[in-house]
């Protein structure tokens, strides 16, 4: 599933630069142009890189990263390699540790392939788009983005109050709820595979209460 996400992104700046003439326009019309073909809530990791990216460079990169696409085994395989040097793949990354849940609601804009692809996932239903946040997960811990956040809680949520507490409480990459009934009315929260300190908990503490 990640593997499609990413193809979809691809897929997305190939519509913008298919028009070769793309490359020779100021900065203004390249703006327009992104915003005519991808929609204005585009992520703008990708927004940024095509706007600066030369055309040797941006084909260059596309036709890298083209072979490793369609398949996770082989993405993963690859990453190492395609960290090193390919600012499109970066960008990519970057677009899912950022974006990504801003991206899986039913009122995303569909205008662009990465847009439709995240409908999808959120069409799928819970199960699919957590599977589909554990693929990203990994990706990002592979490709030494960072560990995401896990928070561990004692009751269910619905997914309003979960969207709730992530939403008040910022935290680095994509954070996952999971329910551990054992906690009988706690919470953890992991980052980088260690708990963190009270001081954080106590914030989730106050926000599930709230919601609770």
């Amino acid at each position: 599933m990640v593997s499609n996400a990413i193809s979809a992104m691809v897929v997305d700046v190939l519509l913008v630069v298919r028009d070769r003439a793309f490359f020779a326009c100021e900065q203004e019309k390249k703006s327009v142009r992104i915003t005519d073909v991808l929609g204005k809530s585009y992520p703008r990791s990708l927004r940024a890189y095509v706007g600066r990216v030369s055309e040797e460079v941006c084909l260059q990169q596309i036709e890298e990263m083209a072979s490793r696409l369609g398949s996770d085994s082989s993405l993963f395989q690859d990453v190492p390699k395609l960290g090193e040097k390919n600012d499109l793949f970066l960008a990519c990354l970057d677009v899912l540790k950022t974006d990504l849940l801003k991206n899986l609601t039913s009122a995303v804009e569909q205008r662009s392939f990465f847009g439709r692809y995240c409908a999808h996932i959120v069409r799928g239903g819970a199960l699919y788009e957590r599977a589909f946040i554990r693929e990203v997960q990994e990706l990002l811990l592979y490709a030494g983005q960072g560990d995401s956040p896990l928070i561990q809680i004692a009751a269910d949520l619905s997914e309003s109050e979960k969207q709730e507490i992530l939403c008040a409480v910022p935290m680095p990459g994509i954070p996952a709820i999971q329910v551990h009934r054992e906690l009988l009315g706690g919470v953890r929260q992991f980052y980088n595979g260690t708990m963190q300190d009270d001081s954080w908990r106590a914030r989730l503490i106050r926000v599930l209460n709230v919601v609770t």
